[in-house]
């Protein structure tokens, strides 16, 4: 795959900006241009009728130039990845392990000298799928990672860290079942994130999370649904601010690690088959998402949503001809950056969608439309104490034509 990107930069508005006119910019000069060459190579070994060995290799190339607050930079980006896996059964238990490869490196200059960095991860893992009984199956794993990486600007890091999943699912009858299931997880930065962070930091500390889910399902000849209450804990979640201190100066944004939080929530999503040409899905969605350490302890994680819903409808008029609407919406949140939840909310929004696919012998033509009712809305705004609030409008509606032909 080869790809060519040339973007326009348009930067955010004001208030009084915005509403005057969406489309304008403040920073008309900014641009950025990418060229990105990635291959993929896949490959499957069955080793036995029972255990099977996969093979799975990616490589990408990126390089950009542009220019941000009319300052000129440059990057370069490498990235190479290899994942084997061997998977299958034995005594009746599900077994997979594999072993992933990742280096990285890139290469920065915003006007301040280059910035190089290196990193490689290595992880090691392995899953299990236990049925102890017709009624109760269990699946647990884990993973073991370690991360290196070098900087020119910094000292040499070397971390390590593990991740455990423990699960069991129980079989009511045959159209509900239950599960319970505890996870760990984690991200490591990418290199292109540890180039652009806070000048006064070294680098980012890696996202670390651990959750915990309770959940119901119920499957009939028309209805599958499925009901999910969760907890995460989240430790240094990696988040692009755009009013830190960033390597064009004070308030020009930069890659942060937040300080430590919580979100329970519910989630209920499903679909409807109403017959063999009519089916819907729904999904709604309430988060409580609250800082847990720092000096914003107790408060509302900014930009979080506290309710979601959204609703489907599909119709296959022929064979041949098939169309689709449905609605999204997403309740009032705190502005980006107001940690103290201090200032007033952003309001709620719905977004309308509609679709239509027409097939006919080896061809197929796809018409969509995107927030179909032009909805004004930002796709992200935020508050900073070196200035009044900010918007970066949101796209109105956009329409999208697809052909396709298979031989």
């Amino acid at each position: 795959q080869a790809s060519d990107e040339q973007l326009r930069l348009p930067g955010s508005l004001s208030r009084d900006q915005r509403d005057a006119d969406r489309r304008q910019s403040l920073t008309p000069a900014d641009f950025g241009e990418r060229d990105t060459d990635a291959w993929h190579l896949g490959a499957r070994v069955d080793l036995s009728e029972h255990w099977q060995l996969l093979v799975d290799g990616n490589q990408r190339e990126e390089n950009g130039t542009g220019a941000l607050y009319a300052s000129p930079y440059r990057s370069r980006t490498a990235l190479s990845a290899w994942q084997t896996r061997i998977s299958g059964t034995l005594a009746e238990i599900d077994l997979l392990f594999g072993i992933d490869a990742e280096d990285a490196e890139t290469e920065a200059d915003y006007g301040f000298g280059t910035n190089h960095i290196d990193q490689q991860s290595r992880d090691l893992y392995g899953q299990l799928q236990w049925p102890l009984s017709d009624a109760v199956a269990l699946m647990a794993g884990g993973r073991h990672s370690r991360f290196e990486a070098d900087h020119n600007l910094a000292e040499s890091v070397q971390q390590s860290l593990n991740a455990w999943q423990l699960a069991a699912r129980w079989t009511l009858s045959d159209s509900q079942h239950l599960f319970l299931r505890r996870d760990d997880s984690f991200r490591w930065p990418s290199a292109d994130e540890n180039g652009f962070i806070e000048p006064d930091q070294e680098r980012l500390d890696p996202q670390q999370a651990a959750s915990w889910e309770l959940g119901w399902q119920w499957q009939s000849a028309r209805l599958d649904s499925t009901i999910t209450l969760y907890r995460v804990q989240l430790q240094d979640e990696i988040f692009y601010d755009p009013s830190a201190d960033g390597p064009f100066g004070p308030g020009t944004g930069a890659n942060v690690n937040l300080d430590a939080s919580r979100r329970d929530g519910l989630t209920v999503r499903g679909g409807w088959q109403f017959d063999e040409r009519w089916w819907g899905h729904f999904n709604a969605s309430a988060v409580d998402a609250r800082y847990d350490s720092g000096s914003f302890s107790g408060n509302r994680v900014p930009f979080v949503a506290k309710r979601q819903v959204g609703a489907g409808l599909s119709w296959q008029t022929s064979d041949a001809l098939q169309f689709y609407v449905d609605a999204q919406y997403s309740g009032p949140r705190h502005f980006a950056g107001d940690n103290a939840n201090s200032a007033p909310l952003l309001g709620g929004y719905t977004l309308f969608n509609v679709a239509a696919n027409w097939s006919w012998s080896h061809y197929q033509l796809a018409l969509r439309i995107d927030n179909a009712s032009d909805k004004r809305y930002d796709g992200f705004a935020g508050v900073s104490a070196w200035g009044p609030a900010y918007y970066y409008p949101a796209a109105g509606r956009q329409v999208e034509v697809t052909v396709t032909a298979e031989f």
